[in-house]
């Protein structure tokens, strides 16, 4: 199957990178995931912020 969200490469602190991926795998779930969640939550309090 073929994806069809877009990528984004980025660059982490070590430091970053090693917490999420503890974080990651104590929830099981993947670091896009992880990632995509914090994310959206943000966006959310920004959106909120705004209204």
């Amino acid at each position: 199957m073929k994806q069809r969200n877009p990528q984004l490469k980025i660059r982490l602190e070590p430091s970053v990178k090693e917490w999420l991926a503890a974080k990651a795998q104590a929830e099981d779930r993947s670091q896009t995931w992880l990632l995509n969640q914090l994310a959206k939550e943000a966006m959310q309090r920004d959106q909120e912020k705004s209204a």
